[in-house]
């Protein structure tokens, strides 16, 4: 091995000994302090996971607080590092965000916090810092408004990691990040907006821009009948890196990175995604186009675009067996189902040449959606959603040649979060 790679290597040998250091002085440390009712808090969990490249993925995720701040007090801590069982190149591997709240600028619900972050696992480094404040509206933690700034250093290290290395620029990537949120109420119901603007610093990385935004909105109609719609849009310019550009069905290539199921290969087994039944959600999720759109990358053929524009729409109708769910003790607490009727529409956008819109398409059926509600270690609670999708109509079949045929696709997460 180069002196860089011993140097990585006991770099993180060594942080791995802190964690532990850390854990010893937090068990003594915090009964002595106990009494005196001060201290800080380290929680320590276990942690299993696995992808192709390191096998079995074993290690200890840290919660570190002041005791009695219940996650929203100063010095918090989130802190994971792992060892894979088929000792890959690099062995131990790491996640960190440390989160300090700025009292000046926070009240009840309405925080502002600057966070350290510094990760180096599957095969990708992210280094970075941010300033965030949020406004909340009322007591109620599900209206509230968010503005986050950062800055950050992002490095593609090992391609082995990825299902498909030539959708990834090899450079380091410096960004400067803002994002807008907002969860809110209107006269029709429920809305979220999200809008991200990102630009290549040139220190590294040549200058680049890329927007994207989001809108969604809940309409009750009545009697089990609730609509729901999403509008999304991204736009980049020219020398944008492949990974944040848009694919029509499927999460760009940097947002995989966002979901443990398809963070690093072999999680999810290759072949289910090349059978193309099985959809990574993100980006305009144009869900009835997935087998194709798997088809060109698994013959390593380009299928993203630097400008996207769809709309996903969807109908709630009444489902007698979340009805049933809801009424048994505990478990209607935790699982819901939904049925409803879709459909996805969007184009590519040519901005350097008319048209505008390049071609439109378009999918539509019937879906089912499953949604477990796990509580955490603090009593939140964590969702996963699968979806079944079975997009009966494509307006571009493709070599189907067929626009009406049963198609299934199975989700992984939402594709509206309303």
């Amino acid at each position: 091995m180069s002196f860089k790679t011993h140097f990585k290597y006991l770099y993180r040998l060594l942080l791995a000994g802190s964690v532990l250091v850390i854990i010893g002085i937090n068990r003594s440390y915090g009964q002595s302090s106990s009494k005196k009712g001060i201290g800080y808090k380290i929680v320590p969990q276990p942690d299993l996971w696995y992808n192709s490249v390191d096998g079995v993925r074993f290690g200890v995720r840290l919660k570190g607080e002041v005791p009695g701040t219940f996650g929203d007090g100063p010095h918090r801590l989130n802190l994971g590092i792992w060892g894979g069982s088929k000792f890959p190149n690099d062995p131990v591997s790491y996640y960190m965000t440390f989160t300090e709240p700025i009292k000046s600028l926070s009240n009840f619900g309405s925080e502002a916090n600057v966070q350290f972050k510094s990760s180096i696992r599957t095969g990708y480094d992210d280094h970075g810092i941010s300033f965030q404040k949020r406004w909340q509206i009322g007591f109620d933690n599900a209206n509230y408004r968010n503005i986050r700034f950062s800055l950050s250093a992002q490095k593609l290290v090992n391609t082995r990691y990825r299902l498909f290395p030539f959708l990834w620029s090899r450079d380091w990537l410096t960004l400067a990040t803002v994002t807008f949120q907002t969860n809110n109420k209107n006269g029709l119901g429920k809305y979220r907006y999200e809008l991200m603007f990102k630009t290549g610093l040139p220190v590294k990385t040549d200058f680049f821009e890329h927007f994207t935004g989001s809108f969604e909105q809940s309409i009750k109609i009545g009697s089990g009948f609730v609509f729901h719609g999403r509008f999304f849009t991204g736009i980049s310019s020219e020398k944008v890196p492949l990974q944040m550009e848009f694919n029509r069905s499927l999460a760009s290539p940097i947002d995989w990175l966002d979901n443990g199921f398809s963070r690093a290969r072999g999680t999810i087994p290759p072949v289910w995604l090349k059978e193309g039944w099985l959809q990574i959600a993100g980006g305009p999720s144009l869900r009835g186009y997935t087998k194709q759109d798997m088809a060109e990358f698994f013959a390593k053929r380009k299928d993203l675009n630097p400008n996207f524009s769809s709309l996903n729409l969807e109908m709630d109708y009444p489902n007698p067996l979340d009805k049933a769910l809801k009424k048994i003790p505990v478990l209607g607490d935790l699982v819901s189902m939904r049925s409803y009727l879709f459909m996805d529409s969007g184009s590519a956008l040519q901005f350097s040449n008319n048209p505008l819109i390049e071609k439109v398409e378009a999918d539509a059926g019937p879906g089912f959606a499953a949604s477990i509600s796990i509580p955490d270690n603090k009593g939140h609670m964590r969702s996963v959603v699968l979806r079944y999708d079975v997009p009966l109509w494509l307006s571009h079949p493709g070599a189907d040649n067929n626009p009406f045929a049963f198609r299934n696709i199975v989700g992984i997460s939402t594709i509206i979060n309303l």
